[in-house]
């Protein structure tokens, strides 16, 4: 009796120890690609990573409460969650209907060189699965900082190196705080 007590205790330890050293490794990994300076990993980004079809840019412009002017184009876009969600998208529209975009969409002044800090972030799927999103190639860009909406957060970049054209850099993620200037904006993409 007092052997089989004995073994029962030993492997209760062992038990604990080894759910200790486990709990203790997923807090360490978590952290690890919670931090600012280290991206989530590939296996799980493309987990949960989706391409956005060409037909639901009107879908993606709903969300980030964009005005797109008639000749605007699809070029390529990601969805993609985890606690919130993150859409990145690139769209060109012809250079003569930039103004139209930028007044009726709400954006306010584009600033001349800014590249903001979401877009220039590497560690989105936009940086890892598609092979044109380059916001670091162009040399005259302007764009419009963390804007806060209603239900999301966006930033954009303008590329502005063709006379013809500008091609739309796009992130757009959830907010759970304040509102801004739209009334009820959808708070889950269809995608």
């Amino acid at each position: 009796m007092r052997a089989r007590r004995r073994n029962l205790i030993i492997g209760g330890v062992a038990g604990l120890a080894a759910l200790s050293a486990a709990g203790v490794w997923g807090v360490a990994k978590t952290l690890s690609w919670l931090s600012a300076d280290a991206p989530p990993d590939d296996e799980y980004v493309s987990r949960d990573v989706s391409r956005i079809k060409p037909e639901k840019m009107a879908n993606v412009a709903k969300t980030a409460e964009l005005v797109l002017p008639p000749g605007s184009t699809w070029i390529d876009g990601y969805y993609y969650y985890w606690q919130e969600f993150h859409i990145c998208a690139r769209l060109r529209l012809p250079a003569s209907e930039f103004e139209a975009l930028v007044r009726d969409s709400k954006l306010g002044t584009p600033v001349p060189g800014l590249r903001p800090r979401e877009i220039m972030n590497a560690g989105h799927p936009a940086s890892k699965h598609d092979n044109g999103w380059h916001p670091d190639k162009p040399v005259n860009v302007s764009g419009v900082a963390l804007q806060t909406l209603t239900s999301v957060h966006r930033e954009l970049m303008f590329d502005l190196d063709s006379t013809e054209t500008v091609t739309v850099y796009l992130i757009v993620w959830d907010n759970d705080g304040a509102a801004g200037p739209s009334a009820t904006p959808p708070t889950t993409p269809a995608f």
